[in-house]
C-alpha cells in the first residue's frame, strides 16, 4: 500500500470512530430518473437489498415510484456489502438521495474501501458528485467523488 492509500485509510478510519451519530452519503440536484437508475442498478449488483415498510420486510417493489407515491407509510432499502449496511430513508424528496451507514458496522480498518467502491459504483451510474459527511453536516465534506 502507498502512502497515499494509508494515509486515506487512516482518515477514513478516524472518520468512521463511533462518536453517536451516523455518517451520511448525500448525492444532490437528483430527479426521478436518477433515482430510477440507482435502483435498477442495485437490484442487478451483487449487494443484498432488503425493502422494509414501516418496519416489517417486505418484497422489493418493482419500481421506485411507488415509494415516492406511498406517503401514508415509512420506507427503507437496506443495500448490505460484507457487514457494512447503507440504509435509504428519505423517499419524499426526489431532489436528493441520501444514504445512512452506523460507524459501528465497520469492524475492519480496509473496509472504508467499501465505501468508496460502492460511491464510485453510484458515481458511474448518475455522473453525480458524490459526498460523505457526519450525519446533518452536509456543509462540511468528509470525502467526495466527482
Amino acid at each position: 500500500m502507498d502512502n497515499t492509500n494509508n494515509d486515506l485509510e487512516v482518515k477514513f478510519n478516524k472518520f468512521l470512530e463511533y462518536d453517536g451519530s451516523l455518517r451520511d452519503i448525500l448525492i444532490e440536484k437528483t430527479e426521478l430518473n436518477d433515482w430510477k437508475l440507482l435502483y435498477d442498478y442495485l437490484l442487478r449488483s451483487d449487494y443484498k437489498i432488503e425493502y422494509i415498510k414501516d418496519n416489517a420486510k417486505q418484497s422489493l417493489p418493482k419500481n421506485i415510484e411507488l415509494l415516492f407515491e406511498d406517503k401514508d407509510h415509512t420506507h427503507t432499502l437496506s443495500i448490505q456489502e460484507e457487514n457494512i449496511i447503507f440504509n435509504i430513508h428519505m423517499f419524499f424528496d426526489l431532489s436528493r438521495i441520501e444514504i445512512d451507514i452506523d460507524p459501528r458496522d465497520f469492524v475492519a480498518n480496509e473496509q472504508y474501501q467499501i465505501i468508496i467502491n460502492f460511491m464510485k459504483n453510484i458515481n458511474n451510474i448518475l455522473s453525480k458528485k458524490i459526498i460523505i459527511t457526519n450525519e446533518n453536516d452536509h456543509n462540511n465534506i468528509f470525502y467526495s467523488i466527482n
